[in-house]
Formats: C-alpha cells, sequence, structure tokens
C-alpha cells in the first residue's frame, strides 16, 4: 500500500465519521501479511493522523497482528509505534504452531518467538493472542490453550479454520479437546485466576445475555471497512484478494462505498439462513457470520456443517462449565460475567497490586 493510499483511507474514514455525525475516535487496524514488513508505513500513518489530531481534533487509535518475528524493543517503545494495540498469532505448542506457521525454507517459527512473547508482555501485558486450529493441529487444543496462559496471556482468541478438512474423526477429537479445556477453565477460575478464552466466554454470555450472540453479530462492514492495497473496500478483511473478483468489493477509498451494492450484500448476509430455520441453538450460534460461511463455503448464506457441528459440540460443554461454577458461587466467575464494572474494576486491582 502506499502512502497516497493511506491518505486516501483515512480521509474517507473522516468522511463517514462526519457524514454519521459521529464523535467517536477512528480506529486503524493493520493486517497482513506481515504489516510489520512495512513498519516505516505504518509509522508514517501515525505521525500523519497526529498532525490532524492537531489540526482538526480527530482522535485516532491503532492496532496491529503480528507473527511477532520483527517485534522488537524499538518498536514498542518508539514514541509513534509504541501506543499501538498489539495482538499476536500464536497456534500454542510446537507441534501445533510449527505445522502451519513456517518461513520459505520450511522452519516453523515457535522456537524464535520464545523471547518475543517475553518482550511483548512486558510492555503490553494486556495483549491478546490469535489462536488458529486446525483439523491437523486440533489434538494439541487444550495443551497448547494451557501453554499459551502459562506463558502469560489473559486474552486467548481462538477460532477453527472453518475452511479446513474437518472430518468425523477430527470433531470427535475436538470434543475431547473442549471437555479437557472446560477442566481447565475451571480450575483455573477456582484458583482466582484472570483470563479470557473467548468459545466459552461467548457461549457463557449468550445463555447470560439472550440475544447477545445476534447483537454482536457480523455488521458486514456497517462499523469498519477493509481497505486492500490498492484501495478497494471490502466489508471484510477477508475478502481482501487479488482485486481480479469484484463481487464484494464495495468501492474504493477515493469514490467512496457503492452504498445500493454493499446494502445488497449486507441484506443477504442478514437473511435467515435455510439450513437454520427451526434450530434450537439458532440465537446462540455464530451462524450468522456472512465472512465465517463465505471462508468455508464460498457463499454468505450457506452454513458449513463444520460450524454447526462446533456449535452443538461448545454449547453443551460450555453450558455445563458454567452451571458447575455457578453452583459453587465462584466468586471470580460470577464477577466476570454478571457485573458490567468488571473490566474496568479488574484492571484497577491489576494496578494496585503491580504498585505495591
Amino acid at each position: 500500500m502506499t502512502f497516497a493510499t493511506v491518505q486516501a483511507a483515512i480521509a474517507f474514514a473522516r468522511a463517514q465519521h462526519q457524514a454519521a455525525g459521529s464523535e467517536a475516535g477512528i480506529g486503524l487496524s493493520f493486517y497482513g501479511g506481515e504489516p510489520l514488513l512495512l513498519r516505516e508505513l505504518i509509522a508514517e500513518t501515525i505521525r500523519y493522523c497526529r498532525h490532524l489530531t492537531e489540526e482538526t481534533g480527530q482522535s485516532f487509535h491503532f492496532k496491529i497482528t503480528t507473527n511477532g518475528l520483527l517485534l522488537d524493543e524499538a518498536f514498542l517503545t518508539d514514541p509513534l509505534t509504541g501506543e499501538i494495540f498489539v495482538a499476536l498469532s500464536h497456534d500454542g505448542i510446537a507441534a501445533a504452531h510449527d505445522a502451519h506457521r513456517c518461513d520459505g525454507t520450511g522452519l516453523g517459527s515457535f522456537a524464535r518467538l520464545d523471547g518475543q512473547i517475553d518482550l511483548l508482555l512486558s510492555h503490553k501485558p494486556y495483549a491478546p493472542v490469535m489462536m488458529t486450529v486446525t483439523p491437523e493441529t486440533v489434538r494439541h487444543y487444550a495443551e497448547s490453550v494451557a501453554y499459551l496462559h502459562a506463558r502469560g496471556f489473559r486474552y486467548l482468541i481462538c477460532a477453527l479454520n472453518f475452511a479446513g478438512a474437518w472430518d468425523e474423526a477430527a470433531l470427535r477429537e475436538l470434543t475431547r479437546q473442549y471437555r479437557k479445556l472446560a477442566t481447565w477453565y475451571e480450575r483455573e477460575t477456582m484458583r482466582e485466576s484472570k483470563f479470557y478464552f473467548s468459545p466459552f466466554e461467548a457461549k457463557i454470555a449468550s445463555h447470560i445475555t439472550p440475544g447477545s450472540c445476534r447483537a454482536g453479530r457480523c455488521d458486514f462492514g456497517r462499523r469498519q471497512i477493509s481497505v486492500a492495497p490498492n484501495g478497494r473496500l471490502y466489508p471484510c478483511v477477508q475478502f481482501v484478494g487479488d482485486g481480479t473478483d469484484d463481487t464484494y468489493c464495495v468501492g474504493d477509498v477515493h469514490a467512496g462505498i457503492d452504498e445500493e451494492k454493499h446494502a445488497a450484500l449486507y441484506t443477504a448476509n442478514d437473511a435467515d439462513k435455510p439450513e437454520c430455520v427451526g434450530c434450537a441453538i439458532q440465537e446462540r450460534c455464530n451462524h450468522f457470520c456472512g465472512c465465517m460461511n463465505w471462508q468455508s463455503t464460498g457463499n454468505l448464506q450457506r452454513v458449513a456443517p463444520v460450524v454447526c457441528a462446533h456449535e452443538r459440540i461448545v454449547l453443551p460443554i460450555a453450558d455445563k462449565l458454567a452451571a458447575r461454577l455457578f453452583k459453587r458461587r465462584n466468586y471470580l466467575f460470577i464477577h466476570k460475567h454478571y457485573n458490567d464494572m468488571y473490566p474496568l474494576l479488574s484492571l484497577l486491582e491489576d494496578r494496585l497490586n503491580r504498585e505495591t
């Protein structure tokens, strides 16, 4: 991406905010590939945004998702890039991580990330880790989550690669792994260990607050938009490709959004999926995510059988786990899931503990 495209993208975002009458800050997320290959462009972008803040009062905040290999002290402490919220892509123990995250010679990156994890968490203790589980690595799922938590990550964002070759054997193993994870989750919660494990937290929340799953559904480009290197706009980063297929392109940073096309895609994505009609867990399921459906089936409105299988596996395990902790009146569990002030109070508690 050129800096001229960056400037046009920011101008587009500011125009969208102004048209909506929004006074909120604008968030910029740097994705790839590996975005740290263009760290000078990232720094130039932040420098430009600071200039706009001084000139117009518009605020900005920044996030990057990186494989971590190019993280260093300079990036994490520089007055420009040090303010970026960093998420690390990491798949867990060596057997899981190195199965897919290899360099051009086939060498896995697990060993090279050992010191990088310590460096990242020393500067950004709340940095999340983004884990992808595949049919080839599912047998390491529970051990990998426990490993990353033991390394110091509190926010474990774990997702399946739904486009993978999931068969009955892999799904049976997934069930076993979620049961192991439920045991781990319960043990760590009883020890008053604070953490967020996305598959269970989302399902527990969907029971405590009916409709929360639908409320947090894929907005398909309504609140955030993905900008390709050539300036084209897409509803989600998953649709950003080589620019040869315009099916999901909804405009560009210069001309803006094609509202008619965007609305048509949003409506198609928002429609009830035929295979989900009458399903007992429809309101607590991720079937509504068009990006995920497209990734796994190539169709916004077609839900992959593996998505249904995953939801039917994880829901009862998460519900039984939550019921056990609630029955035991575990203070941390109840505070975490029923107190809206928990994130703020937890942060204050952490800071007080560090100071003392």
